[in-house]
């Protein structure tokens, strides 16, 4: 509403103003919302990783079809992780996309298990269970994604630091175990 002289409201055409209002939020709210397409490319392998989808998740990574399987215990995992994705830094043919992963604490889960588990089934159903578990301990993996231009749009490299904020931890878990170093 505009005042108009000796106080009178002068109301605008509805209809107009209306217009001008959604389409300036409309634009506004398309170019705050739009994903870099790193930035997608990233968003649609880790949604499709959480879904259990082999076939994208292996053609994000650049691998044949359906190579990329994931196993019971890594399913149940992905399904609780969760992401932030930072501002890609590109550079031609390669991008990185700093992130945080939040997944379960698989050394923490590791350390709650039961001591009389007799058998490898009932080590997997514990873990299963313990994944699953809405109150498992959960951690922060600050990664950076790592992309290179392929034939179908950027891909995901697998890197050490993505494995491990996938698998909760436990690859950097096992090497030190392996190494004998601390908290093996």
């Amino acid at each position: 509403m505009v005042t108009g002289k000796h106080g009178a409201v002068k109301r605008r055409p509805a209809g107009i103003f209306g217009l001008a209002l959604a389409l300036l939020l409309a634009l506004g709210l398309s170019a705050c919302g739009s994903a870099s397409e790193e930035e997608q490319a990233c968003q649609d392998f880790l949604e499709a990783y959480v879904q259990g989808d082999s076939r994208e998740v292996s053609r994000l990574l650049g691998l044949p079809e359906e190579s990329a399987q994931l196993g019971t215990l890594q399913s149940a995992l992905a399904q609780r992780a969760e992401w932030e994705l930072k501002e890609p830094e590109a550079s031609g043919e390669t991008a990185r996309v700093p992130a945080v992963i939040t997944n379960v604490d698989v050394e923490a889960v590791l350390e709650g298990l039961p001591e009389d588990i007799a058998s490898v089934e009932e080590a997997r159903e514990a873990l299963q269970a313990a994944f699953e578990d809405k109150d498992a301990p959960m951690r922060e993996f600050p990664v950076e994604l790592e992309l290179q231009k392929g034939e179908d749009g950027w891909q995901l490299v697998m890197t050490p630091e993505l494995s491990d904020a996938l698998l909760g931890g436990y690859p950097s878990r096992m090497n030190r175990l392996l190494e004998g170093g601390e908290g093996a």
